[in-house]
C-alpha cells in the first residue's frame, strides 16, 4: 500500500512539472506577439512560473516586467514584480538583492497606502534577516510589523511575528524582552 501511495505521489509531481513546463512553453509564445499590459501580465506570469523551476529564469523576466510597468507608470503593477523578484533572489539565498527588492516594494507599498501588502512585505525582510543571519534586523522588522498588524487588526500575522520573535528572543537567551 505504502508503495503505491509512493508512486501515486510521483506520477501526480511528475503530471504537475509537465503542466507547468506546458504553460510556460505557451505562455513563452504569447510573449512574443504581446504589448503593453498584456505583455506585463504575461511577463509577471513567466516570473512566477519560473519561481519554483528557474530563479534565474523567474529574475530575468520578473526585471522586464519591472522595466515594462515603469514604462507604464504603474506603481502597483511595480511593486507586485518586485515582491516576485525578491522571492526568487531570497530562493537563491541572495539576502541582499532579495531584501533591496523587498525594500523597492515596501516603499511602493506605503506611497499607495497599501497598508496590509505594506506590513506582510516587512515582515517578508524580517524572514531574510533571520534566514541571513542578522537576528537583530529580523527582531527590529518583526517589531515594526507586530506595532501595525496589531493596529490593523491582522491577528494571523500578529501571530506570526509573535512566533518569530519569541524564537528570536529564546535563542539569544533574552527571555525578558522575549516574553
Amino acid at each position: 500500500m505504502k508503495k503505491e501511495i509512493l508512486l501515486l505521489c510521483i506520477i501526480v509531481g511528475l503530471l504537475a512539472q509537465a503542466n507547468s513546463q506546458s504553460s510556460i512553453s505557451s505562455l513563452e509564445q504569447q510573449l512574443k506577439t504581446a504589448k503593453g499590459e498584456s505583455k506585463y501580465e504575461i511577463l509577471y506570469k513567466l516570473s512566477k512560473s519560473y519561481l519554483q523551476v528557474s530563479s534565474k529564469k523567474s529574475i530575468e523576466y520578473g526585471e522586464d516586467a519591472f522595466k515594462l510597468a515603469k514604462k507604464l507608470d504603474s506603481k502597483s503593477k511595480q511593486a507586485d514584480v518586485l515582491n516576485l523578484i525578491g522571492t526568487a533572489y531570497f530562493n537563491e539565498k541572495n539576502y541582499r538583492q532579495a531584501v533591496k527588492n523587498y525594500e523597492k516594494e515596501h516603499e511602493i507599498r506605503k506611497e499607495l497606502k497599501q497598508t496590509t501588502s505594506s506590513i506582510k512585505t516587512l515582515f517578508n525582510i524580517g524572514a531574510i534577516y533571520e534566514s541571513w543571519g542578522k537576528k537583530n534586523k529580523a527582531i527590529e522588522a518583526y517589531s515594526e510589523v507586530l506595532k501595525s498588524s496589531n493596529q490593523y487588526k491582522n491577528m494571523a500575522l500578529s501571530s506570526q511575528c509573535y512566533i518569530r520573535l519569541i524564537y528570536l528572543y529564546s535563542e539569544r537567551k533574552d527571555y525578558k524582552d522575549g516574553f
